[in-house]
C-alpha cells in the first residue's frame, strides 16, 4: 500500500477567490452609495403631498427620493480609504500589495472597478500556495495577538492593525463603523453615530435626529416668527385702511361744505 500526501491547492485557490470576491463585494457597494446620483425632480414629501397620495405612490416616490442620498458622503469615503489602505500598511513588516502581487493578485486598473481585487495571474497565486501556503493565509487570516475592542487606545490599535490579516483589518474597519458598543467618548460605531440603527437605543440617539431636531425647532421658530410679522403687518394695513377711510370721509365732509359734494 502506497499512501501518499498533496496539498489541496485548488481549494486554496477558491478559498482566496471566495475572499476577493467578498472584498469587492463591499466596494461596490459602497462605491455604488458613493457615486450615486441625486434626481432633483424627487425632493421629499411635504404632509400635504402625502395627504394627496395614495401608499403605493408615496413608497414608489420615497423609493427614488433615496437614491443618491450618500452621493460623496464622506463617511462612506472614508471606508473605501481604510480599506485601500489596508492593502498597502505593512503586516508585521511585510507589505500586503507587494506580496499579493507576487501571488498574481492586484488592484484593478480599471478606474470604474473603484479598486476592486482581481487575480491577474491564478498559475502565480497556485505557485504561492505550493511553495508556502502558510504565508499566502497570513496575508489575510493573521490574527493580531490583541483583541478587539472599541475603548482601545491608540497605541493597542496599531498594534492589532500592524500584526494582522487583510480581512482582520477588514473586520476592524467595518465594527470601528457599524458597532453599537460604545468608545472611550460614549460613541458607537461611526455609521451608527451619525444615522442610528433599528431595535438598537441609538434608533433615536444620533446625529442625523439631532439634526432634524435642529432643522424642526428652526421651522417652528420661523413660522412664529412668520406669525408675528403677518400680525403686525396686518395691523398696519388695518390702521392704514382706517386712516384713508377717516381722510375720505373727512374730505366728504370739507367738499359738501363748499357746495361741491
Amino acid at each position: 500500500i502506497t499512501v501518499s500526501l498533496k496539498k489541496d491547492i485548488d481549494t486554496g485557490v477558491e478559498n482566496v477567490k471566495t475572499m476577493i470576491a467578498e472584498y469587492n463585494t463591499i466596494v461596490e457597494l459602497l462605491n455604488g452609495k458613493v457615486g450615486e446620483k441625486y434626481d432633483k425632480n424627487f425632493p421629499p414629501l411635504t404632509q400635504e403631498q402625502r395627504e394627496a397620495m395614495d401608499t403605493k405612490d408615496i413608497e414608489k416616490w420615497e423609493e427614488k427620493a433615496k437614491v443618491g442620498l450618500l452621493n460623496r458622503d464622506s463617511l462612506l469615503q472614508g471606508i473605501l480609504q481604510d480599506m485601500r489602505r489596508s492593502l498597502s500598511d505593512p503586516v508585521d513588516g511585510v507589505f500586503p500589495i507587494a506580496e499579493l502581487r507576487k501571488m498574481g493578485i492586484d488592484t484593478s486598473k480599471d478606474y470604474k472597478d473603484g479598486g476592486k481585487l482581481v487575480i491577474t495571474d491564478e498559475n502565480k497565486l497556485r505557485e504561492a500556495l505550493e511553495k508556502d501556503p502558510d504565508a499566502v493565509a497570513n496575508i489575510f487570516t493573521k490574527k493580531s495577538d490583541t483583541n478587539y475592542s472599541r475603548t482601545m487606545d491608540r497605541d493597542k490599535r496599531q498594534e492589532r492593525y500592524s500584526g494582522q490579516g487583510l480581512l482582520h483589518r477588514l473586520s476592524d474597519i467595518i465594527n470601528d463603523n457599524i458597532s453599537t458598543s460604545v468608545d472611550n467618548n460614549g460613541r458607537p460605531g461611526l455609521l451608527v453615530a451619525k444615522a442610528g440603527l433599528e431595535n438598537t437605543r441609538f434608533v433615536s440617539d444620533h446625529q442625523i435626529y439631532d439634526d432634524m431636531k435642529k432643522i424642526n425647532t428652526r421651522m417652528d421658530d420661523l413660522e412664529r416668527n412668520l406669525y408675528r410679522k403677518e400680525s403686525a403687518y396686518y395691523a398696519k394695513f388695518a390702521a392704514m385702511e382706517k386712516a384713508m377711510q377717516s381722510m375720505q370721509n373727512q374730505a366728504a365732509s370739507l367738499l359738501s361744505q363748499l357746495g361741491m359734494g
